[in-house]
């Protein structure tokens, strides 16, 4: 199965997302072999929400990555990336 079938663009852009946001925290944590990571970019300090909120910047870019996702996916390109990758892996 395709995975564009299995998740939605909204769990793809989630993804594409938290990594850009969340790299180079994780990435110095682990290189530094820091303890727990900073909260990534976008993030609201100070915020009375469990895990933070999102700035409006954050929420802005997450809406255009959710509009490149769906762009993408139009695409005879991913179609025929998705079908290769399955074909790699034998997950047909």
């Amino acid at each position: 199965m395709q995975f564009s079938k299995i998740f939605t663009t909204s769990d793809e852009a989630f993804l594409i997302f938290t990594l850009a946001r969340c790299w180079e925290p994780w990435y110095n944590e682990y290189a530094k072999k820091q303890g727990v990571a900073k909260k990534g970019r976008y993030t609201v300090e100070n915020s009375n929400q469990k895990n933070g909120g999102f700035k409006e910047e954050g929420i802005r870019v997450y809406n255009q990555i959710c509009h490149e996702v769906k762009e993408i996916r139009k695409g005879d390109t991913r179609k025929e990336l998705e079908l290769q990758y399955m074909k790699k892996y034998a997950l047909e």
